[in-house]
């Protein structure tokens, strides 16, 4: 009786909060209690990446989770997170390693939605095991996509892939530490020597 609903505070967040909401609640949920801040600098004299944001975050105490995506440009940075935690950033990041920033509260609907680009793949598999559907999306050996498994470098819509025989079916989501994200787009039956055909869309 249950359905969920995502939310990461625009549209194609990568990290995104999860909704519960019963069947039978007639009301308006509150929302995700996403808030966005924005921290600026000197983009002339300084070049902070990703990186750099979030070890800033986590020398401030901040758990990951609290975060949401951090969009990081030249000279600025949106940081999506907790509205609880807003505030506290609010006064206290006022660095990122050893450069000064400025921090203002930032309006969510001025965030533009992600464009992600995809490579359409066919392909002809032996059958649906993870590491049969991987290698081909991603480009490489069974073997290889085995291996990353074992490295624990690939998960199966967002969970670790314990077995290179699990199996993956239509609408399921594989990503790799390194390599991007991809979809199980179509399932197509069958040839006629038994292999199965798939749509995959590998997202660049």
């Amino acid at each position: 009786g249950l359905r969920v609903d995502f939310g990461g505070g625009y549209q194609g967040a990568e990290r995104a909060r999860a909704m519960y909401i019963h069947e039978d609640f007639a009301g308006t949920p509150s929302g995700f209690d996403i808030a966005c801040l924005k921290a600026s600098w000197n983009g002339q004299f300084a070049r902070l990446s990703h990186r750099d944001v979030l070890g800033a975050l986590m020398g401030l105490g901040i758990e990951r989770d609290r975060l949401g995506d951090l969009l990081v440009t030249a000279d600025s940075v949106r940081i999506l997170c907790d509205s609880k935690m807003a505030e506290y950033l609010l006064q206290n990041l006022t660095k990122i390693g050893a450069v000064g920033v400025n921090c203002e509260m930032a309006d969510l609907a001025g965030i533009a939605p992600r464009e992600e680009r995809c490579k359409e793949i066919r392909a002809t598999v032996a059958s649906l095991r993870i590491d049969s559907i991987a290698a081909s999306g991603f480009g490489s050996s069974r073997s290889r996509a085995a291996a990353d498994i074992a490295a624990d470098k690939m998960k199966l819509n967002w969970q670790p892939v314990k077995s290179a025989s699990q199996t993956v079916k239509e609408g399921d989501i594989i990503s790799m530490r390194g390599r991007g994200r991809l979809e199980v787009a179509e399932v197509r039956g069958q040839t006629k020597k038994g292999r199965t055909v798939v749509v995959l869309k590998r997202y660049i």
